[in-house]
């Protein structure tokens, strides 16, 4: 039984896939060489122009918290501009709970600043299975809500469904989590 419950600490701690699990047991991929996709750097075009109730609709979420649709233009988003951009997206991933606000400086130490809203919602759209595997934060936007409790848009799944939600940020994010964020120099072009 100790080796069993080895074994699943194992696929976690690496944030293996099915059919990343099944490859391994077949011999047909080395472990060493197993890496999620977040481990990557995504590249995503991503148009801050676009509507985001429209691209709500094109990520065809199973269930969208209203806030999103009717109080979204409330999220602020600091780094948008009115443009169209390529951009190499990084998800963050951290091994303990944190805060947002430690998040966000792991993030600038890097070279890198917290995606918003739209940077998400493409993400969510181009690659819907990412959220599958984990939660996606976005802290680049961020709503107070009528308590003044920091709210941020998030991605997210249960019983197998693909949520589009707002995450209250007052507390420490899961170790599961990950956080979109762009280079800082995504806009300068």
């Amino acid at each position: 039984m100790k080796e069993l419950q080895r074994f699943l600490d194992i696929i976690e701690e690496k944030n293996l896939s099915i059919e990343d699990v099944i490859k391994l047991i077949n011999g047909t991929k080395e472990f060493s060489k197993v890496k999620s996709e977040a481990d990557e750097e995504i590249t995503l075009a991503v148009d801050y122009r676009r509507n985001v109730k429209i691209m709500i609709k094109a990520g065809d979420y199973a269930k969208v918290d209203n806030e999103l649709i009717y109080a979204y233009k409330r999220f602020y988003s600091p780094s948008v501009t009115r443009k169209k951009i390529e951009t190499v997206i990084k998800l963050f991933h951290f091994s303990e709970e944190m805060l947002s606000d430690d998040v966000i400086k792991e993030i600038d130490k890097a070279g890198y600043i917290p995606g918003t809203l739209h940077d998400l919602l493409t993400l969510g759209e181009v690659y819907p299975y990412l959220q599958r595997q984990f939660p996606i934060i976005a802290l680049g936007s961020v709503k107070r809500s009528q308590a003044n409790v920091r709210q941020v848009p998030g991605l997210s799944i249960t019983s197998r469904e693909r949520l589009l939600e707002v995450a209250y940020d007052g507390h420490e994010w899961k170790k599961d989590c990950r956080f979109i964020a762009l280079p800082k120099n995504a806009f300068s072009n």
